[in-house]
């Protein structure tokens, strides 16, 4: 029910959207180990540019073992640590975990940071394959800059 008052108030469902009143409820449902609530309250703070504190959320969450909170710590080590290396290792473990999204973030760390196209192509392949409509799209781009490669994506 806590989780469900944050969301009504974040999306003004039911009510005027309110952020603060939702982070409160989120809060709440933060202090009851609410997965949930830690991943909405962290992305209410990554909107906010304030990615210390969903760093903190998120760190206190890795024990929960869930793709989402991998993949987020990947991107806020990426976007706003600018520390690849630990975006990378969160990434993967995100993969590991069932996350098609880190599929595409690991690609792009390949592809724009440590300029290795054929490792880039291998996950967003994976991504793609999945109909996961960013790795669809960097594969073209990909193949598009590079006019050898076959354009052909095949399911």
């Amino acid at each position: 029910a806590i989780k469900n008052l944050g969301v009504y108030y974040e999306l003004g469902s039911y009510c005027d959207r309110n952020y603060e009143k939702a982070k409160k409820y989120y809060r709440k449902g933060v202090k009851l180990d609410s997965l949930d609530c830690i991943i909405y309250l962290s992305d209410i703070y990554i909107e906010e540019e304030k990615g210390d504190e969903a760093l903190v959320l998120l760190l206190n969450a890795e024990k929960f073992n869930d793709h989402r909170v991998f993949q987020k710590l990947g991107l806020i080590n990426y976007n706003y640590k600018n520390n690849i290396k630990k975006a990378e290792l969160y990434f993967k473990e995100a993969i590991q975990l069932g996350s098609i999204d880190a599929l595409v973030n690991i690609g792009v760390i390949y592809g724009n940071d440590y300029k290795k196209d054929k490792k880039a192509e291998k996950f967003y392949k994976r991504a793609a394959v999945k109909k996961n409509l960013n790795g669809i799209k960097y594969l073209i781009n990909l193949y598009q800059t590079d006019l050898n490669k076959p354009r052909e994506i095949q399911y």
